[in-house]
């Protein structure tokens, strides 16, 4: 017959162990992407011929930190929010 104290013993240090997995898996997840790079992919044509339409890249965040943009370099932005006026 299945021991159900045996079950029970064995059940605990499972869950615990799963717990603690995702939850690492979750801090790192989250570090990585906000301060190492994250993966993103081209939707349009706006970077032709250098990048294409479905193209996916990998934005590193670290070099900002010790050095000025240079020639040749990608720059990733997010768009603001208001709208910007024109001048002639």
């Amino acid at each position: 017959m299945i021991d159900k104290e045996l079950i029970k013993k064995n059940i605990k240090p499972f869950i615990k162990e799963t717990f603690e997995t995702i939850v690492i898996v979750v801090v790192l997840v989250i570090g990585i992407r906000y301060f190492i790079g994250e993966p993103r992919w081209i939707p349009s044509a706006s970077m032709r011929p250098t990048l294409l339409e479905g193209d996916r890249v990998f934005i590193e965040k670290v070099t900002k930190l010790y050095r000025e943009p240079q020639r040749g370099d990608i720059i990733v932005f997010y768009p603001p929010f208001e709208n910007l006026e024109q001048t002639p």
